[in-house]
């Protein structure tokens, strides 16, 4: 069997390091940019979907072979690969020596303690959803509307996934009518946004990401700029109000110290004293929302980038790879004229037979679905086609018995027949053919397969 890039290895390097790599370019471009001022919202939005999308198309990569195994597996074997005439197949070198490889272990590691952050962080996150769930069926209508409801728990005001406002009655009792109309209304922009949901998604991410401060530090600028158009919504109504506004979310600061549940907009859902000082900024000296269009070019750019770049990832997945010896034994007749060994005449040997004892299992050498099965055939005897996609197409003769008979697909190194004579054929042996895009090649420069049977030296 020859060697591969292994599915660990692969997840490491398409889905943690390569994206890892790109936001950290996209976030380096936003601050060129943008500098320390917030984009619009829309384009806050675009930025953490170009820095999530090759994550994305890294996942099509490495599972899509699994969940669809007629595609062949894009695991690029070890070593220069050559490429048959420009047909896509990739023919594997030969093995490395056997020996301790320490780098399996490092992948699992990596993906091990990658998965026990996602774990906490996912964690934190559903204890923040139900807390979020728990305070509002403990709620009570603050009045006949219904929408607004209060709640004894230390929180910031904030919204809800269903549309509710959730205000703490110890605030409400001390606040103003006029300091808990703004609020009200600063939520109610959130759910109009449909923010509550919006924002289930930003803590999602950061708990998935929280090895990318990249898309972390992302996902709080998307929350910032939700906010700035929550505060435009509601000054928009009253300009008249901005220095009540301001002093109403300090008074909320002191009260609840931005306390509120991890998942949901609230009032003071970036917590850090920079994003609360741009707020408060905003508010006293608005400034006109436009988008930044040098950060519109930018983004348009980093977008073609990453159009091809996510092509040549799902192209590259359906490479053909074969990456496992079919089976073992000798050549014992390789591929081109020869002189039939029933009929004694000569004829184009269009495969590879393989001699080997009855019954030696015969393996997959790539991902691919059964295309035909065929039984008792005069000259192949028991036959079995596989179809590797791309135009390739391998086919097995002179079975024993067929075990892939009746399945739709096959992996890369499951059993799917065994040797036999089951044709014409002077003793046991497998007879394999390769066909590229309808036309006959040679399998030994396509497969790893044992060469001729070597005798001894005499002395």
């Amino acid at each position: 069997m020859t060697l591969s890039l292994s599915p660990s290895a692969l997840f490491v390097l398409m889905v943690l390091c390569v994206p890892f790599l790109w936001s950290g370019l996209v976030a380096l471009l936003r601050r060129i940019c943008a500098g320390e001022t917030s984009l619009s919202d829309q384009q806050e939005r675009a930025v953490l979907v170009l820095m999530v999308l090759p994550v994305l198309c890294g996942l099509a990569v490495v599972f899509l072979p699994e969940l669809m195994p007629h595609i062949p597996s894009p695991l690029p074997p070890m070593g220069e690969p050559q490429h048959i005439g420009g047909l896509g197949v990739v023919v594997a070198e030969e093995a490395a020596a056997p020996g301790f490889n320490l780098m399996p272990w490092v992948w699992a590691t990596l993906i091990l303690f990658y998965l026990a952050g996602a774990a906490l962080g996912l964690g934190r996150f559903a204890r923040g959803y139900v807390r979020m769930r728990e305070i509002l069926r403990h709620s009570i209508g603050r009045d006949a509307v219904g929408d607004v409801r209060l709640t004894g728990a230390p929180v910031s005001p904030f919204a809800t996934p269903c549309g509710r406002v959730i205000l703490p009655s110890a605030y409400s009792k001390t606040a103003s009518e006029e300091e808990t109309a703004l609020i009200i209304a600063h939520e109610r922009a959130h759910i109009a946004r449909r923010d509550p949901f919006w924002f289930l998604i930003l803590a999602a991410a950061d708990a998935v990401f929280w090895f990318n401060p990249f898309i972390r530090v992302q996902t709080s600028h998307c929350r910032l700029a939700a906010e700035l158009d929550c505060d435009a919504r509601v000054l928009g109504a009253a300009p008249q109000m901005r220095k009540a506004y301001a002093a109403t979310l300090i008074r909320v600061l002191k009260h609840t110290a931005g306390a509120a549940p991890t998942c949901a907009p609230a009032v003071l859902s970036p917590r850090t004293k920079g994003d609360i000082r741009v707020r408060l900024g905003d508010i006293m000296q608005p400034k006109p929302r436009r988008r930044n269009r040098r950060a519109t070019a930018v983004l348009a750019a980093l977008g073609l980038v990453l159009a091809p770049l996510s092509a040549w990832q799902i192209a590259h997945a359906a490479e053909v790879n074969f990456t496992v010896r079919p089976v073992e034994g000798h050549m014992s007749s390789p591929y081109g004229e020869r002189v039939h060994p029933i009929n004694k005449k000569p004829k184009m040997h269009k495969g590879t037979d393989i001699a080997a004892p009855l019954g030696t299992p015969v393996y997959a050498p790539a991902s691919g679905k059964v295309l035909r099965v065929t039984l008792s055939d005069a000259g192949y005897g028991n036959m079995l086609e596989l179809d590797h996609g791309d135009g390739v197409i391998t086919r097995y003769a002179q079975l024993d018995t067929i075990v892939a008979d009746g399945k739709a697909t096959v992996r890369a190194g499951e059993l799917i027949a065994r040797v036999g004579a089951s044709g014409q054929a002077t003793g046991p042996h497998l007879h394999l053919e390769v066909i590229v895009n309808g036309e006959h090649v040679d399998p030994a420069t396509v497969l790893d397969l044992p060469g001729p049977k070597v005798k001894p030296h005499k002395d």
